[in-house]
């Protein structure tokens, strides 16, 4: 097996500890203006999670006239919140142990693109791509595509970490291997797609567990982090 060579990283609920604090606002509004249970808005927002948030939108509430006013009220709440928004604490230093590997580092989010570089220099944090959503760019094949050009890279060489059942199924469709970070869902969840599952108790623990693990295989990376869902 050929070593990897980059590391594709989410952003929300993989790198920055801010699902949470965003269910609690999708929740919000979507109580507010779709007349529907909190347990019920939060629990579509997860289970549509992944997408941008006009996206999950049209999925829960497909044509539904609501949704742009939503989409305004969900975009002005997120902006007030994300700023605050922590990064995990073991992130740093595992990037820089990945980093000290040889490792390229990216950053694949479907987050506006302005907001995503806000946030990572924000951190000082240091990658060799940061890309966010803007019109005709999503997160998945096209991402995927340009970082291959960019970086001349092959799917082969490339694994992605996000938190996501739909992150697992964007690697899938481009042909890279996916590391699982628990904590927007369970070791349970992730299995019913994602039979073949290796864990690590620490960000910092990826060097190693991306040394051994051959590309087909998927593997969940687990942290410690509050449920999206409150039951």
């Amino acid at each position: 097996m050929s070593k990897k060579k980059c590391v594709v990283f989410d952003l929300d609920g993989t790198l920055v500890d801010s699902m949470s604090g965003l269910a609690d606002i999708a929740q919000k509004v979507i109580q507010e203006i779709y007349d529907v249970s909190p347990l019920w808005a939060r629990t579509q927002y997860q289970q549509t999670s992944g997408l941008p948030f006009p996206f999950q939108l049209d999925k829960i509430f497909p044509q539904d006239s609501r949704n742009s006013g939503a989409v305004t009220l969900f975009d002005d709440l997120k902006e007030k919140y994300y700023v605050h928004a922590p990064l995990f604490e073991d992130v740093k230093a595992g990037l820089h142990l990945l980093k000290s590997e040889g490792y390229h580092l990216a950053v694949s989010s479907n987050n506006d693109q302005a907001l995503v570089s806000q946030k990572i220099e924000q951190f000082d944090l240091h990658f060799d791509m940061v890309m966010g959503f803007r019109p005709n760019f999503l997160k998945g094949a096209d991402h995927f595509r340009w970082l291959f050009h960019c970086l001349g890279l092959l799917p082969s060489d490339t694994f992605m970490v996000g938190d996501s059942l739909h992150d697992g199924r964007l690697a899938r469709q481009s042909g890279v291997s996916f590391v699982a970070r628990l904590g927007t869902f369970s070791k349970t969840d992730f299995e019913k797609e994602f039979p073949s599952l290796c864990s690590v108790s620490s960000f910092e623990e990826l060097p190693l567990l991306l040394a051994k693990q051959d590309s087909s295989e998927d593997f969940v990376l687990k942290r410690s982090a509050r449920p999206l869902i409150s039951l």
